[in-house]
Formats: structure tokens, C-alpha cells, sequence
């Protein structure tokens, strides 16, 4: 057994230094840790606290900037849209790329550790899309308070998905349109917000993400296509099709 001897001063640092840690770990455990607040409101201003604390941990600044600009968009989405519960469309707003410090094999890795059920194709092709599903299933195994319609809000942002629900809609939207994003088809968006329905606003902004993955010669979710055509069939003064038979009018010369 080798016995190493400290000096007065060197004991002092390794103690202060272990107290410091011992103290950080109780704030991690008393953080993660479901106060009675957010057992009664997980939605409240000290479970909303707590979470913003915890998702600071996990991202970087410029990600947890872009976050709580979502927060923030999300619940103004919400009241202009007559959504009940803003507080809870901030909070998934919030929440939305839990699990976005997974890249590359990382997140495909995170696939096979949480054992979420996706696309193979898009597990090995599209990885950047996957924090959406991990993290999801992530903040439905620690915090099952937040519920369900959050879970599905956080897993669809990614991609979108036909049968949004006005609450999906909100965070798809706001993670396009918050005040840190600067291309160059972002504007219009911003300026749809008010003027017709939340879905006719949602489709304003997943057409102009699909254009710039087309005009940018990016992958397109397998989904995407079937979203495209779901949504924009539903549109005021869509065309509705033609029989293969009817000639089009603008191909005819």
C-alpha cells in the first residue's frame, strides 16, 4: 500500500473541491427531481423554471437561446390561436430539442438505446432527424407529468406528420418562425401568423421547409410527400386533381 502525503493546503483544496461536487450533485438530484408544483401544475412558472434549468445542462447556449425562443413564440401561437393552455404550449416549445446534442452515430446509437420504433432509412440516412423521437420518449420516461400531447408535440417537430394536432401545429411552427432565425423565407411566415387558421399557417411553414430542402437538394423524409399532399388538398381554393385522362392546360402547348 503506497500512502500519499498531503500538505495542509493540498488537503484543503481536494476537501473544498469534493464539497463542491457533493453540492452540485444535490442541485442535479433535487432539479430532476418532481417538486409538488409540478406534480399539481407541471406547466407552472417553478416547473417551467426547473426544466429550463435542466435543458441549460444539455445544450449549448446558441441551442438553449433558440429554445426558449420557441418557448416564447409557442405560447404567443397558442393565445393568438385560442389554444386553452399557453403555458403548456411554452413548455413544449421549451422542451422540443431535448435531445438535440446527439448527432451523426450518436443519435443513432440513442435509436437503439432508448428502443424507439423508426424507419431504418431514416435511422441510417437522416440522423439529424432522430432527436425529435428520442427525445420525446426521453422526457416520457423522466417527466411523465408533462403528458402525452407534449411527447407527440416534441416527437413530430421534426417532420411533421398528417393529423397535427393544434398543439403539434404550435411547436412545428414556432421552431420555424422564433426570432433567432434568419433565412430568407422565413418572413412570410411570420407575417401568415393571424391571418387564416393555426393548419393553414402550419402548411405556410412546412412549405417553405420543403421548398428549401428541395431547392437545397436535401433529403426529404419519406413522410413528407404524403404530408405535402394531405394538407395541401386542404387548402382554401386547392386544386382538388385530375382524372389522368384530363389534359392539363398548361401542358397542352
Amino acid at each position: 500500500m503506497i500512502i500519499e502525503i498531503k500538505d495542509g493546503a493540498q488537503a484543503r483544496a481536494e476537501r473544498e473541491a469534493a464539497e463542491a461536487t457533493a453540492r452540485a450533485d444535490d442541485r442535479s438530484t433535487t432539479a430532476s427531481r418532481p417538486s409538488s408544483d409540478s406534480a399539481s401544475d407541471p406547466f407552472g412558472k417553478e416547473n417551467y423554471r426547473r426544466m429550463k434549468a435542466l435543458l441549460k445542462e444539455r445544450v449549448s447556449e446558441r441551442r438553449f437561446k433558440h429554445s426558449k425562443g420557441v418557448a416564447k413564440t409557442a405560447r404567443m401561437l397558442a393565445r393568438v390561436y385560442g389554444y386553452p393552455n399557453p403555458e403548456q404550449a411554452r413548455m413544449a416549445g421549451l422542451v422540443h430539442d431535448w435531445d438535440k446534442r446527439y448527432v451523426g452515430q450518436a443519435a443513432r446509437d440513442r435509436v437503439v438505446e432508448l428502443g424507439v420504433d423508426i424507419d431504418p432509412t431514416i435511422v441510417e440516412s437522416m440522423p439529424w432527424l432522430l432527436h425529435g423521437p428520442t427525445g420525446a420518449e426521453v422526457l416520457r420516461r423522466e417527466f411523465p407529468e408533462l403528458g402525452e400531447d407534449v411527447f407527440q408535440a416534441v416527437a413530430r417537430h421534426t417532420s411533421g406528420a398528417i393529423g397535427m394536432t393544434d398543439l403539434d401545429m404550435i411547436v412545428f411552427t414556432a421552431d420555424l418562425i422564433e426570432p433567432n432565425r434568419t433565412f430568407k423565407d422565413v418572413e412570410p411566415v411570420r407575417e401568415a401568423v393571424g391571418k387564416g387558421s393555426l393548419e393553414d399557417l402550419f402548411f405556410t411553414a412546412f412549405k417553405a421547409i420543403f421548398a428549401n430542402l428541395v431547392e437545397n437538394n436535401r433529403m426529404l423524409h419519406p413522410d413528407m410527400v404524403e404530408i405535402w399532399n394531405h394538407y395541401s388538398v386542404r387548402q382554401p381554393g386547392a386544386q382538388k386533381g385530375r382524372l389522368s385522362s384530363s389534359p392539363d392546360p398548361k401542358l397542352e402547348n
